[in-house]
């Protein structure tokens, strides 16, 4: 399973976590403010996208209940409030989810029920929502009912409860295409709204490619730089190969653009080795490269080196380089994983995590661990291949090879 911010515990792995302190005050600054009923002491964990630093985790000690968070928000960003941190799900009822911007927040938080007051772009989300009841209602009821499975599976495992969850997840779907044109109906009369930006945000991984660039290009300039624009452009960014969209949307400068537009193959790149030598990727010329992009926060990369290092073993022999690249952008980190896990084989970093050129000219889009396959040429066969864990990756590989010999 990949490390998609998908669990609590990789969160904690991931993200800075403190007690918030007061800030100086601006126009990206908010405070928020509330109560969870029934809970005296304890701990609230807000997670949400900072401007200067990304993906943010912060926690807040309980005071008779009481809560408080301060910090910055460009403009809009989806929100997550934990009110119970024994929960490791983020579709739980206890996890509160909504739109934070500037300025002064309230949530009163009781038994899976949230008011939440003082931001106009959740008030503008929950009126959207208001309109379509039969689908919404149903929709997390069902949510609600997988959640509660799920408890169930993990305390005892039956083929009974994954069939309720699988069914439950059909019905899902079958609401979720009949929310869908509704919602993109929104985003594209509404263009100037916020929420427009988090409605296209929650579907980067459901839209194709070129209609996502479509309904991307109606936003306003200030949707699209707010948090959830920017979640959008991100996605976007590497997977696209249309130059023009890029160069009207240069998200990391002109001067990278034009060295992106500039990259023809893996072999226009160089990165550096553990020794600090540059190392040309055309050094590999003439052989398949399997890369593996990883980093040192990232769980399910290291649950697959064990695997990933018999396979660089079993293929010794053959015509495959397997190349490891660390998106770490500390480099002692880096180092100190090398050492903990004995990794061996060629080990790459770029310290620029997932805006590298190589990570981006590879289409790795803020989630690895990614296995990318290049062939002989230095152009990418496949970017998104199966784990080394995966037996798949082994028939892929084999596959390759025959239809090279």
């Amino acid at each position: 399973m990949r490390c998609l911010f998908n669990s609590f515990a990789c969160l904690t792995a991931l993200f800075f976590l403190n007690n918030v302190v007061g800030q100086s005050v601006d126009s990206n600054s908010f405070i928020l403010t509330g109560r969870i009923a029934d809970r005296d002491t304890g701990i609230a964990v807000l997670y949400y996208t900072d401007p200067e630093i990304g993906n943010n985790m912060a926690s807040a000690v309980l005071i008779n209940g009481r809560f408080k968070f301060t910090g910055k928000v460009n403009r809009v960003c989806d929100a997550h409030l934990w009110t119970d941190t024994s929960n490791h799900n983020f579709s739980d009822r206890s996890v509160v989810r909504f739109l934070l911007e500037p300025g002064n927040i309230d949530i009163s938080y009781n038994d899976g029920n949230a008011t939440i007051k003082g931001s106009k772009a959740q008030a503008e989300k929950e009126s959207f929502e208001k309109q379509n009841p039969d689908l919404i209602i149903p929709q997390k009821q069902f949510q609600d009912k997988i959640d509660s499975l799920y408890k169930f599976l993990k305390l005892r495992p039956d083929s009974r409860i994954r069939e309720k969850i699988d069914a439950l997840y059909a019905k899902i779907s079958f609401i979720d295409a009949r929310i869908k044109p509704i919602d993109l109906e929104y985003i594209r009369t509404h263009p100037d709204s916020y929420l427009s930006g988090f409605l296209l945000s929650t579907y980067t991984r459901k839209l194709p490619l070129d209609t996502l660039q479509v309904y991307y290009s109606l936003l306003s300039d200030d949707v699209k730089s707010s948090g959830e624009g920017n979640k959008i452009i991100k996605y976007i960014y590497p997977l696209t190969d249309d130059v023009d969209f890029r160069n009207k949307n240069p998200i990391f400068g002109l001067e990278y653009n034009k060295s992106l537009n500039e990259v023809k193959s893996v072999y226009d790149i160089s990165l550096n080795d553990i020794n600090g030598h540059l190392v040309s990727f055309k050094a590999f010329e003439g052989q398949y490269l399997l890369i593996d992009f990883w980093a040192s926060w990232c769980d399910p990369c290291i649950e697959n080196f064990p695997s990933w290092e018999k396979l660089a073993k079993d293929y010794k022999s053959d015509s495959i380089q397997f190349i490891s690249v660390s998106l770490d952008t500390d480099s002692i980190r880096w180092k100190e994983t090398i050492g903990k896990y004995k990794l061996r084989g060629i080990q790459l970093s770029d310290l620029k995590g997932f805006h590298g050129m190589l990570p981006v000219y590879c289409k790795v889009v803020t989630s690895i661990p990614r296995y990318v396959l290049i062939n002989k040429e230095g152009r990418i066969i496949n970017a998104d291949a199966p784990h080394p864990i995966n037996p798949e990756l082994k028939i892929l590989l084999d596959s390759v090879l025959k239809k090279g010999s």
